[in-house]
């Protein structure tokens, strides 16, 4: 069972002893448990453990053989990046630097890593890489993100009567009054009624109206 290490606001002195030195009970159990364990063995099993892990032929930390940096990579060997991978520096030289080209420490929020219209590699918003279309407007809050949202229809004018025009995929692109001559008049739909255009021909005067009467009924 492994030794459990007292809480972080147990003291290892108790503070009314502590011109005497007397250690808490916490930390009195969590030594004696170390020393009993190291009594039995158990940490030396471990470290001969560890030592045949590492080229001993016996288990002793002595017998331990000197590892070099060569015995696990040759320090000529070339660590190389590819299409979007940086490196600097050298395994001999102690230290090799692997990143994405062109990267950053703490890149804006809502950006991607890619390329630009240009091609240039690094970060970028996303909102430079959309474009508005007929109709289409964009727009983007103080954390880049983007919003897509239907540009508004300007209004011609106000009035009952009012003539639209659509695009190709029938939305309203514009409206503006209309009057009849913007209508073709039909056969039922007349711009005028009968009982309108008698009113008409009455106000003309009798001598018009009977001699229109007495054309089409002699």
């Amino acid at each position: 069972m492994a030794t459990q290490l007292p809480k972080i606001t147990e003291g290892v002195i108790e503070l009314p002893n502590r011109a005497f030195g007397r250690c808490t009970p916490a930390f009195y159990r969590f030594l004696l448990d170390i020393y009993e364990k190291q009594a039995s063995g158990d940490v030396q099993e471990q470290i001969r453990a560890i030592a045949l892990a590492l080229g001993s032929p016996d288990g002793s930390v002595a017998n331990i053989p000197d590892l070099s940096f060569d015995a696990f990579v040759p320090k000529t060997t070339r660590v190389e990046g590819a299409n979007s991978i940086y490196t600097q520096g050298t395994l001999e030289g102690g230290y090799v630097s692997i990143e994405l080209e062109n990267d950053e420490f703490a890149p804006l929020p809502t950006s991607y890593y890619g390329t630009d219209a240009l091609g240039g590699k690094g970060w970028h918003a996303v909102f430079d890489a959309l474009a508005e279309g007929v109709g289409i407007v964009l727009s983007a809050d103080e954390f880049g993100v983007v919003t897509l949202a239907l540009a508004e229809v300007p209004n011609g004018g106000a009035g009952v009567l009012q003539k639209m025009e659509r695009d190709a995929y029938g939305r309203v692109t514009d409206t503006s009054n209309a009057t009849t001559d913007d209508l073709e008049e039909g056969a039922a739909n007349l711009y005028f009624t009968d009982e309108r255009a008698v009113d008409a021909l009455e106000n003309t005067g009798p001598d018009y109206l009977q001699l229109l009467l007495d054309q089409y009924d002699p």
